[in-house]
């Protein structure tokens, strides 16, 4: 397939389609292995050097409280707080409706997805890979959605079925992008994509893991991590590691300090 050209983007759905074909029979006939996942997606092969900063764009932390700040609407600094602490998918956050947040238990239960079909159609389906998961809230966010749902509920038609974000309707893609390019350029941030916010979550956490790592003097687990955010994130550990290991320190020291032991 890769001698035939095609873009990687067309490669990977075709990637996409077989691997769900063997994911269907491992749910429901007993095959125990997926060939297809333990091959991997098609990847771009790259004749120039990239730096890692070019490999992965995502805002830091004083980047986020910098945007954040100059988000005066109570939508849409919940509708960015939500992205940046959660890392869920665009679809994911879209479909999510009300009685999908358990304030009681600080949950977020993640188990669909929307996709739009026309302008004024769309389809909710399962996640991505078909697995649901559960999202702890943080305070900051908890007490951020607490208050947005206030004003949510001054309407009289308010429902717990309503979609989080655009009420009886989804929210539209277009006017999620005009909002976030409107608010990027007030706060003088340089502007990532929605998926971005995804990665900027888990180098929130990876920078946050290390900082408490070295305060209690333990061990950087780089697969522990992974593990616990894999979860998280509706991603394998392996798709973590591949995407986010260079955000972790070099262990070069180590490793020399290995050779100096000889």
């Amino acid at each position: 397939m890769l001698k035939k050209g095609f873009k990687i983007a067309y490669l990977n759905k075709l990637y996409d389609i077989l691997k769900n074909i063997f994911d269907f029979g491992m749910r429901n006939y007993g095959l125990t292995t997926n060939p297809v996942a333990i091959s991997g997606s098609f990847q771009m092969k790259r004749e120039e050097v990239t730096t890692d900063e070019e490999k992965l764009r995502y805002l830091t932390y004083e980047q986020f409280k910098q945007f954040i700040a100059m988000v005066d609407n109570v939508v849409w600094k919940t509708f960015f707080m939500f992205l940046y602490y959660t890392g869920m998918r665009k679809g994911e956050v879209q479909a999510l409706n009300w009685n999908d947040i358990d304030f009681n238990a600080n949950e977020i239960v993640v188990n669909k997805t929307l996709s739009v079909k026309t302008k004024e159609k769309y389809k909710i389906t399962p996640t991505k890979n078909y697995i649901n998961r559960k999202i702890k809230l943080n305070k900051t966010l908890k007490e951020q959605l607490i208050l947005y749902k206030r004003e949510m509920k001054k309407y009289k038609d308010f429902s717990e079925m309503w979609f989080v974000f655009g009420c009886g309707r989804f929210m539209p893609q277009t006017t999620i992008d005009n909002k976030k390019h409107y608010y990027f350029s007030l706060s003088k941030v340089p502007e990532i994509t929605i998926h971005e916010f995804r990665h900027s979550h888990v180098s929130l956490l990876i920078n946050e893991y290390i900082k408490t790592s070295k305060e209690k003097n333990m061990k950087v687990d780089t697969v522990k991590f992974f593990v616990m955010m894999s979860n998280r994130m509706g991603h394998t550990v392996q798709v973590m590691q591949n995407t986010y290991m260079h955000l972790f320190p070099t262990i070069q020291e180590e490793i020399v300090d290995l050779l100096d032991n000889l």
